[in-house]
């Protein structure tokens, strides 16, 4: 269940101004060190854009801003084996995730010739369990009207729409993919 989502989008020439006047000071303040051990020296106008939008994007994502104690470096962002961005937290920002339930997060960065965005998912991968909704005009709940169990959704729409299964004009089912084009 998603339970935050973050979008920040930062012009290239902003971090090239600040990163002209504040120089080291400005990347170590967004950066941790091990983010900056990981790029050794290697750091482009670019690649600190699309961090600083990734830990931007992340704070909306919890709700909290840079508030409440929560700074760049309570947030970590380096890849794994596949070379995807990792969100690490700690600190404050770790006690929020835990408040509202994010166990995992889902990241993506990109930067273009002038601008860098980033979008981050906070995910609760083991929700509560949902209870039934009650009423008072309704039967006990989990019972249909007859009073026997309910059977629930069809399963096949438990599937990505693109496994769907939908009934042809002819009455037989079939795969979207498998359908004939008509002339």
């Amino acid at each position: 269940m998603i339970v935050g989502l973050g979008l920040d989008v930062v012009e290239l020439s902003r971090i090239e101004r600040t990163l002209g006047r504040f120089g080291e000071a400005f990347s170590r303040r967004i950066l941790t060190p091990a983010e900056r051990d990981w790029r050794e020296g290697r750091l482009s106008v670019p690649t600190l854009a699309g961090c600083f939008a990734a830990k931007e994007a992340a704070v909306k994502a919890l709700g909290t801003g840079f508030s409440g104690g929560i700074g760049f470096q309570c947030l970590e962002i380096l890849p794994d084996a596949l070379g995807r961005p990792v969100l690490r937290l700690s600190g404050p920002a770790r006690d929020r995730a835990s408040e509202i339930g994010a166990d995992a997060f889902h990241m993506s960065i990109t930067h273009g010739r002038d601008t860098a965005a980033a979008v981050v998912v906070a995910e609760r991968l083991f929700p509560e369990p949902l209870s039934p909704p009650s009423c008072s005009g309704c039967p006990s709940a989990g019972s249909g009207a007859s009073g026997s169990p309910q059977a629930g959704p069809d399963p096949s729409l438990w599937r990505a729409p693109a496994e769907r299964v939908f009934p042809d004009p002819a009455g037989k089912r079939r795969h979207p993919a498998r359908r004939k084009r008509r002339a």
